[in-house]
């Protein structure tokens, strides 16, 4: 079956409208030029809107299933299973015949929402591995000859631990040299935000107070336990702070977590879902997640295990081989960067603790601390 419609698309079901149109907005303008090139297809937008009848609405989609949508939150929790065939027949008749959806952090239940309705998607995440020498996504997708082109292009892990091992030695002989004060066999528990997708179970923002069997484990296991907090929380943690302020070996600690992982004392990291604690694998950390890997990657074997894409997806040539199967490619001249560092950073100005790391970012802004 030849594809005649590409959608570009944000969580239509489960994220919220303005941040559905924040995130397509980018991914619609990093994608339209290199697919139009190889395919003569002019991608276009899919979102859900608040007002116009004309267009996909959440409201009503959720209305058909007896759901009421609060609009209000981020990301919406639903059932896949209390989603009726009323809901999928007008979600589907948004989408013209032989179609196929580019969606940015599709949540699972849209996933199984587009199976259900013989919807083909590709759904790509942004990377966990952040200290890379540019923003690396996560491409995965329902048809399986798709799938298995995309890992044609995944990025092995090897690349990450040479990395990780020029990052370690870095930070005791480099540019920066700055060692942390740790006690010897610490550990370290990496904080998120509070209402994250990340820390969304059934509905349920999860946050440290829902592990405390295993936070106590690791206090009597470790002689400290490092407590690092997300840097754009202010006083919402606050009854998380009273409660490990209740053990004597639990101190908060505000330091890069790349020079907290480069430390030989630092034996252990863990988190709720914390894309930083699988980074911390690569500086020979043990790890622990204490609910769920958001982003699993590097198995092809495994359907829920994602291809690491660096910047191969900004070029005609990679979506030609792509959609060769389900497209009529066009004649086009290659393209790409001539230095490939921090290009698609700098676009999204997707920072978090690379200033830490690199002497550009950290001469451009030494104050900036965020993950």
């Amino acid at each position: 079956m030849k594809i005649k419609n590409i959608y570009i698309s944000s969580d239509p079901l489960m994220t919220k409208e303005k941040e559905q149109f924040n995130n397509r907005r980018w991914l619609k303008d990093i994608l339209t030029r290199p697919i139009k090139v190889c395919s003569g297809i002019v991608c276009e937008s899919f979102g859900s809107s608040l007002v116009n009848v004309n267009q996909f609405m959440r409201k009503e989609f959720f209305k058909l299933s007896n759901i009421s949508l609060n609009v209000d939150d981020m990301q919406f929790y639903f059932s896949e299973k209390d989603i009726t065939e009323s809901s999928l027949n007008y979600l589907k008749s948004f989408f013209k015949d032989n179609s196929i959806i580019i969606g940015y952090e599709l949540s699972e239940q849209t996933r199984n929402i587009f199976d259900r309705i013989g919807l083909k998607y590709i759904d790509i995440w942004l990377h966990p591995i952040r200290f890379y020498d540019d923003i690396l996504f996560a491409f995965n997708s329902n048809d399986l000859i798709l799938r298995e082109k995309l890992f044609k292009f995944h990025l092995d892990d090897e690349a990450f631990y040479y990395t990780a091992d020029r990052l370690k030695i870095q930070s005791y002989k480099g540019w920066r040299r700055v060692v942390p004060e740790l006690t010897v066999n610490s550990a370290l528990f990496i904080g998120q935000m509070m209402n994250d997708k990340s820390v969304s179970d059934s509905g349920k923002m999860l946050s440290l107070l829902d592990f405390k069997k295993e936070f106590k484990e690791k206090t009597n296991t470790y002689s400290t336990v490092y407590y690092s907090r997300h840097p754009y929380i202010k006083t919402e943690d606050a009854e998380i702070i009273d409660y490990i302020s209740s053990f004597k070996n639990v101190k908060v600690i505000d330091e890069a977590p790349y020079r907290l992982f480069s430390s030989i004392r630092l034996r252990h990291v863990f988190s709720i879902s914390s894309s930083a604690a699988v980074e911390a694998r690569y500086f020979g950390k043990d790890v622990d997640i204490l609910h769920k890997e958001l982003v699993r990657f590097g198995e092809l074997e495994k359907n829920n295990s994602s291809a690491s894409i660096y910047q191969s997806f900004l070029t005609p040539e990679f979506w030609a081989d792509l959609f060769s199967h389900i497209l009529d490619i066009k004649d086009f001249n290659t393209s790409g960067f001539i230095s490939s560092k921090d290009k698609i950073r700098d676009m999204l100005g997707f920072y978090w603790s690379y200033y830490d790391i690199d002497k550009l970012e950290n001469l451009r802004n030494p104050k900036k601390k965020l993950r």
